[in-house]
């Protein structure tokens, strides 16, 4: 994840802002960047629980696929 500077627009009802507008591609980029947090998140919980993992490329490589 790379760190982005958004550059929202600000609803206001009186002084208080309760709105913000973001560009489609700054709003799918939090979407993204939350999930794979999310999934971090779950990986982290699971290794703690004493479930070996692997990474993708060793998996396929020791089933003999080559990519």
């Amino acid at each position: 994840m790379e760190q982005v500077k958004y550059k929202p627009d600000f609803i206001f009802r009186g002084k208080k802002p309760v709105a913000a507008i973001l560009k489609i591609k700054d709003y799918e980029k939090i979407l993204e960047d939350l999930e794979e947090l999310e999934d971090i998140k779950y990986l982290n919980e699971i290794r703690k629980n004493g479930v070996e993992t692997t990474d993708f490329a060793d998996y396929l490589v020791s089933r003999g696929i080559n990519v």
